[in-house]
């Protein structure tokens, strides 16, 4: 038989960086801080049947991704972690979170999930309110090797209420039945594989696996895309409603009216993203525009993982000023063949320039008050120009195209005078 053990721990004045770094696989992201805890665990052999934990906590920095950190002035609370053959169930009581001289309200929380050796097969969570950034310096105690890693990789942060989430399958492979219901703000996660992370989400979510939407009213949105981006994006309104519906041969995600402002430029658009069950490329359907656009900063929204690097190294110092009055685009086709140079989709984009400044190239004097168009049609890129000029030399008119942005081979054409 098994022999059945308890033990209590008791520790004051701790420090948590000395601790990451006795324990660098459970606290990789706590980075500083202090407090005292008091630890009871009961269990039986090498299994752990329950835990409980009263903490307090000050000064508290958590690492979220390589861009930012969270800060806490205090965090408090009761956790019990449960166990039965197979099942886990992590509860939180009178959890509390002082930031920024702010006092959230007392968070209460249960989650509770079962799986097997292969996956995950159920997972129920209902918080009354929660924040989820007061949570992560915990995060890497899960005692679940792959839970306790994606917690940390995902680096959830914001506040919920009124939140219920229940996810559940018969066996590891069947489709998932779900039922959500949360409001929630300022949440965000960090970039996970290709996928860009978002900070300051607000809004509500309410749905279940056939369908439902995702309300979003939004200020100051941070999106770290590290693989397109050249840096972090901050958005002053991200605002719209998103709608799911899933069925046997697909997950359709789309939107009426996507408002996007920010101080480069004023964006609206429809959106529909078709995400096939059999694995195909997700389909993606865009129709907006974009008016009042910073050209100078252009640069920190292209696509860099699908620009050649001679196009792009050319794109980074070619557009020192200007404004872009308006744009029309539309998208439409396979995500994985973008931007569709067998045909299979189009990607347009008409945008009107004026008091542009072009740095052409090294050692070429700057192409100064230009205007024009400018049109992107899939793989390449054509630009009218109806004025300028260049050290003394009044351009009327001129063309540039490039025919493949992978290639990065210019060719142009001016007709100008001298006065």
């Amino acid at each position: 038989n098994a022999l059945e053990w308890s033990a209590d721990v008791q520790a004051r004045d701790i420090s948590f960086a000395g601790w990451r770094q006795l324990l660098p696989e459970y606290l990789p992201n706590l980075n500083a801080g202090g407090g005292a805890f008091q630890l009871s665990a009961t269990g039986r052999g090498t299994n752990l049947a329950r835990a409980d934990l009263d903490f307090a906590a000050q000064a508290v920095e958590t690492r979220l991704d390589a861009d930012s950190v969270a800060h806490f002035d205090q965090i408090s609370g009761l956790i019990a972690l449960t166990h039965t053959p197979d099942r886990w169930t992590l509860s939180g009581r009178k959890v509390l979170a002082l930031q920024g001289g702010r006092r959230d309200p007392v968070s209460q929380f249960e989650v509770t999930w079962r799986g097997v050796d292969a996956g995950l097969l159920e997972l129920r969570a209902r918080a009354s309110y929660l924040r989820a950034d007061s949570l992560l310096p915990l995060a890497g105690l899960a005692p679940q090797r792959d839970i306790r890693n994606r917690l940390l990789e995902i680096a959830s942060t914001g506040e919920w209420s009124d939140a219920y989430l229940e996810l559940s399958r018969a066996a590891v492979g069947d489709p998932w039945s779900m039922r959500v219901q949360a409001k929630f703000r300022d949440v965000g996660f960090a970039p996970i594989g290709r996928a860009p992370g978002f900070r300051g989400l607000t809004g509500t979510i309410d749905g279940n696996q056939s369908g439902g939407h995702v309300q979003l009213d939004s200020q100051t949105v941070l999106i770290a895309w590290p693989g397109q981006w050249l840096q972090p994006v901050v958005l002053d309104t991200l605002k719209g409603t998103f709608y799911w519906s899933r069925t046997a041969d697909r997950l359709l995600i789309a939107t009426p009216a996507l408002d996007i402002r920010n101080p480069d430029a004023v964006a609206q658009a429809q959106v529909a993203l078709e995400l096939p069950a059999n694995g195909d490329s997700p389909l993606l359907t865009l129709v907006g525009r974009i008016d009042d656009g910073n050209v100078a900063d252009a640069r920190f929204y292209l696509p860099r993982g699908v620009i050649g690097p001679h196009t792009l190294a050319w794109l980074d110092s070619a557009f020192v000023a200007g404004h872009m009055a308006h744009a029309q685009v539309i998208l439409h086709g396979p995500l994985s063949q973008f931007p569709f140079r067998d045909g299979s989709g189009l990607f347009l984009a008409r945008v009107w320039l004026d008091s542009m400044i072009l740095n052409y190239a090294e050692n070429w004097p700057l192409v100064e008050d230009m205007a024009g168009r400018a049109e992107f049609r899939n793989e390449g890129l054509t630009v009218h120009l109806a004025g300028a000029t260049s050290a003394g030399l009044r351009i009327a008119s001129g063309d540039a195209r490039f025919a493949d942005f992978m290639t990065g081979e210019l060719e142009a054409g001016a007709l100008g005078s001298v006065d």
